[in-house]
């Protein structure tokens, strides 16, 4: 029986001894391969950049009378939530229909995730209400003194043409932002400052709301401590508390709380008793109720006149003709909408990311800019029920605090800043913090060389050579909030590329070989150079090994740190995922190479007249 050497399980990767390629070399050929356009790209950039091209294609008309009646639920939640984030922001009440009505239109046509609709948030509205009421507010206009260039602008502007400037200001940011493809802005922002911050604006929502609650009308303030003063001049007011209004706030509370957390539940499980609602669970439009209700009150008991209870008086019928030309606003308020840019985006971006996980699609994080950037009683009630999942964060630092101690003092440091700073110079006071050290780390396919022990880049030289079944990666960073994104796509990508390349070039006299290749593949993961694993960065670490296994691979961590593997186990690595911890590179191929010998003796013993392999 004719026997095979070691070398024949391997792949040559180039016929180069060192594989270098740079423009400055090679200029002519980098400008023909890199930018001189083709048809192909030219469809390419046109299906990224109107989305709804391609999905109108595939778009199944069966999913039609589900997809209205989600678009009407959405709708109902909208109305209430809509008027309740305006006047978060400190506009009128009918500018939060608006609000609810263009964004998710223009998203649909231009937003690549399925599952997301853009609306109010109530962040974002507070840190609207924050730029209004920087100005100097009197007689319900707002004053601005400010010097643009050399000239001294001294112009009143109301609530809404300051909103306006401020959300045409946002969105040319972040469609600027999309053009520039720098989407990976998001990476810089750790879960556990998202975490932190979303908990920390949450409390300052809820204290903006407070002082309607008791119906009490206190100094607007902006800038440090604000929190602080708000609360003494609030409890200097307590006397003149209207109890109405504190009764009405505090009876819708009750009722929207109750609906949410206990009745809803109830009523989606019993509503999945039909079949066409078991993939589609309506809720129940409490906060419409509550609003329907409470007006049918203060109309018939003339709440506003006997009671001084505050209401939005009346709401305008229709669109307002679309007209805006304050162009010498926009300079002012370049600085406010950085922030508010980001951070929209974030929050936005990173629910559209859960959604594309969990079911298993793709999401274009620089596309998403691109569409994010086009596109009083019972409301404050609204509000403050709204806020229980952004306030239920706070238990977060629990959880990150028994894994690192260090992403809790980033946690900490975020909320706190916030809350004492404000929502602006708190996002500017934690990005600082955390993105001291920005670097975007390099993913390496290792090859063997002849003596099967020195492991080197199989790209770089020519006589490295991989298995056919193994393939060994080296990733050059720590895997950090920042980052653990590019860990996830690198090294998958580098997995994609390799399994085309070995099925081009594996020769056919090894097909029983690739047979037993095709059922079982093996990834070395070197850790050598990953120095450390944070919270946000272990998760997607995790979350890449269980994406290895589902494709059927079986992977090993090899020079892993001690430290490091504590981490991993503190989140749960071994209850998630299938993952084996070698020494060195050398033990996992030696595991791998005597498993597969097992393999082919038992299948030598069935078919005894195959040839042999040694290995």
């Amino acid at each position: 029986m004719k026997s095979h050497s070691l070398k024949q399980l391997f792949v040559p990767v180039t016929n180069q001894v060192y594989k270098n390629s740079n423009i400055l070399k090679n200029p002519i050929n980098y400008i023909k391969n890199n930018c001189i356009p083709s048809n192909k790209c030219a469809r390419s950039y046109i299906n990224r950049l109107f989305p709804f091209i391609t999905w109108l294609q595939f778009y199944d008309i069966g999913w039609l009378p589900s997809d209205i009646l989600c678009g009407v639920t959405v709708s109902i939640i909208y109305i209430s939530q809509g008027m309740a984030y305006a006047l978060l922001a400190n506009v009128p009440a009918i500018i939060g229909l608006y609000m609810s009505f263009f964004p998710p239109l223009i998203y649909a046509l231009f937003g690549t995730s399925r599952h997301v609709s853009i609306g109010g948030i109530a962040v974002i509205s507070l840190m609207t209400g924050n730029v209004i009421n920087s100005f100097n507010i009197e007689s319900g206009l707002i004053t601005v003194h400010k010097n643009v260039t050399y000239d001294s602008l001294q112009t009143t502007y109301d609530e809404v043409t300051i909103a306006m400037g401020l959300s045409f200001t946002v969105g040319l940011l972040q469609l600027i932002l999309s053009i520039f493809q720098l989407g990976f802005v998001t990476l810089f922002l750790s879960d556990t400052f998202i975490s932190g911050y979303t908990a920390s604006t949450a409390v300052l929502v809820l204290t903006s709301q407070i002082p309607d609650l008791f119906g009490i009308k206190i100094q607007r303030r902006t800038g440090f401590f604000k929190i602080v003063y708000i609360y003494i001049e609030l409890f200097k007011r307590l006397r003149e508390t209207n109890i109405v209004t504190l009764f009405i706030s505090i009876s819708a509370i009750i009722t929207i709380y109750t609906v949410k957390e206990y009745l809803e539940p109830l009523y989606k499980r019993l509503i999945k008793r039909w079949k066409i609602f078991r993939k589609v669970q309506i809720p129940i439009p409490i906060e419409l109720i509550v609003i329907i209700i409470g007006t049918i009150l203060s109309y018939t008991l003339h709440l506003d006149s006997r009671y001084n209870v505050k209401t939005i008086k009346t709401i305008g019928k229709g669109f307002r003709a679309p007209q805006w030309h304050e162009w010498k606003l926009l300079p002012i308020l370049v600085k406010e909408s950085i922030p508010i840019a980001i951070v929209s985006y974030t929050i936005s971006y990173s629910l559209a990311k859960n959604y594309a996980k969990q079911l298993n699609y793709v999401v274009d994080a620089n596309r998403e800019l691109s569409a994010y950037g086009l596109c009083n009683a019972c409301l404050v009630a609204i509000i403050i029920v709204s806020l229980r999942n952004l306030l239920m964060k706070v238990t977060d630092i629990l959880t990150i605090g028994r894994v690192t101690k260090l992403e809790a003092i980033v946690w900490i440091s975020t909320f706190v800043s916030t809350i004492i700073l404000d929502v602006d110079y708190g996002l500017i006071v934690e990005t600082k913090q955390e993105n001291t050290l920005f670097f975007r780390p390099r993913t390496f396919v290792l090859g063997v060389l002849e003596d099967n022990q020195v492991h080197r880049l199989s790209q770089d030289y020519s006589n490295a050579r991989e298995f056919t079944n193994i393939k060994m990666l080296r990733f050059e960073a720590p895997v950090m909030y920042f980052n653990g994104e590019y860990f996830n796509d690198s090294i998958l990508k580098a997995l994609e590329d390799k399994s085309k390349t070995n099925k081009e070039k594996i020769d056919s006299s090894s097909e029983r070989f690739i047979q037993y290749d095709q059922n079982e593949m093996h990834v070395i993961i070197d850790c050598s150079a990953i120095s450390q694993i944070d919270y946000s960065g272990g998760k997607i670490f995790i979350q890449t090994i269980k994406e290895l296994n589902d494709r059927k691979y079986q992977v090993y961590l090899c020079n892993l740190p001690y430290y490091e593997w504590e981490t991993l186990q503190n989140l749960g690595i071994s209850k998630i995922c299938s993952v084996t911890i070698m020494a060195t590179i050398s033990d996992a191929i030696q595991k791998i190479q005597d498993e597969q010998q097992q393999t082919i003796d038992q299948i030598d013993a069935l078919l005894p007249s195959t040839n042999h392999i040694n290995v």
